[in-house]
């Protein structure tokens, strides 16, 4: 068997070649578990850095910090680029990262 035989049946390169991103828009509300935090802040840790760029910098917001950013920068920078929206954009402007 050759090396393009084993990548084709490898299950890490099948995810990687079949994964989508979702938008903002698609992901359920709600906290992330602590668990499911460290593993993906572990996984980001170890990502190739061939810009020698490391040490990472990493920042999780977490509580009422998410809802002034929401507030006092998204949903400003919004209004500032649509002050004619709609109330229902305006709505999902005002929770985006709760």
């Amino acid at each position: 068997m050759n090396s393009t035989n084993n990548a084709a049946n490898n299950p890490v390169v099948t995810f990687l070649t079949s994964r989508r991103s979702v938008t903002a828009k698609t992901m359920a509300p709600g906290q992330v578990s602590r668990a499911d935090l460290d593993a993906i802040l572990t996984a980001g840790l170890r990502v190739p850095d061939h810009g020698a760029l490391k040490p990472w910098k990493l920042v999780v917001l977490q509580g009422d910090i998410r809802k002034t950013l929401d507030e006092e920068v998204i949903l400003a920078e919004f209004m500032r680029e649509n002050p004619d929206a709609e109330d229902k954009f305006i709505e999902i402007e005002t929770a985006r990262l709760q």
